[in-house]
C-alpha cells in the first residue's frame, strides 16, 4: 500500500491581500491540493453574511449568483502578469415562496433545497473538493513548476456575487450600493503537494 508524502507550501505574495474585516466575503484556510491521482482540488471555508437588503431581495424572488474563481498567473516584472490557467464555478441561490425553501443550483443542473438561509448560503459559497483540473489534464506552465517556481507562478482564489446576473435595475444599483458588492479579496492558497512514496512496510 503506497504512502503519501505531503509537502505544504505557504504562498505569501504581497500583492494578494489576505482576509480582513473589511471584506464582505472571507476565505478561511484556502488550500490547493495537487496530486497525480486527483489532479488539482481547491478547498476553503467561505464566510459570508448577507445584509437585510439582500435577504429581503432573495425572499422577493431575486436570485443571487455566486462565482468562485481560480487563476494561475505568471509574474512578469516588465509587464502585466500573464494568466495561464483559470477556472470558475457559478452557483445560484433562490427562494421558492410556495414551499418556503431556499434552492441552490450548481451550473443550472444539480439542485438542493434548504429550510433556512444560513444552510443554503453555506452551500452556495462553500468550496469543498472543487476540482480545478483532472488528473492527466495538462496545463501549459511554460516549463515552470508550482513548487520550485513559487515566486513566479501565482495561484489565487476569490468568491464574489456576480452583479452582472442581477435584474437590470439592480445592476445599476449595484454600482453604488455596497450591499450588492459582495466579494472576497484574491487570496493565495496554501499548496499541498501529494506525491506517491515508496510502499510502506
Amino acid at each position: 500500500m503506497a504512502s503519501l508524502l505531503l509537502i505544504t507550501i505557504v504562498c505569501t505574495t504581497p500583492r494578494l491581500a489576505l482576509a480582513n474585516e473589511t471584506e464582505s466575503i472571507v476565505l478561511v484556510d484556502p488550500t490547493l491540493v495537487i496530486s497525480a491521482e486527483a489532479g488539482w482540488v481547491a478547498q476553503a471555508e467561505v464566510q459570508v453574511k448577507l445584509s437585510p437588503v439582500l435577504i429581503e431581495a432573495v425572499k422577493r424572488g431575486v436570485s443571487l449568483y455566486f462565482v468562485s474563481e481560480f487563476e494561475l498567473r505568471k509574474n512578469r516584472w516588465w509587464w502585466l502578469d500573464e494568466k495561464i490557467f483559470s477556472q470558475a464555478k457559478t452557483v445560484r441561490l433562490s427562494y421558492h415562496a410556495v414551499t418556503q425553501q431556499y434552492r441552490v443550483a450548481v451550473g443550472g443542473l444539480h439542485q438542493a433545497a434548504f429550510e433556512d438561509l444560513e444552510a443554503a448560503l453555506s452551500a452556495s459559497v462553500g468550496m469543498r473538493g472543487w476540482r480545478l483540473k483532472d488528473a492527466g489534464e495538462t496545463v501549459d506552465t511554460e516549463g515552470l513548476d508550482l513548487v520550485k517556481d513559487a515566486a513566479t507562478l501565482e495561484p489565487r482564489i476569490r468568491v464574489r456575487l456576480d452583479s452582472a446576473q442581477l435584474p437590470k435595475p439592480l445592476q445599476v444599483n449595484a454600482i453604488t450600493n455596497r450591499d450588492w458588492n459582495l466579494s472576497s479579496e484574491w487570496v493565495a492558497p496554501k499548496l499541498v503537494i501529494q506525491k506517491s512514496g515508496a510502499p510502506s512496510q
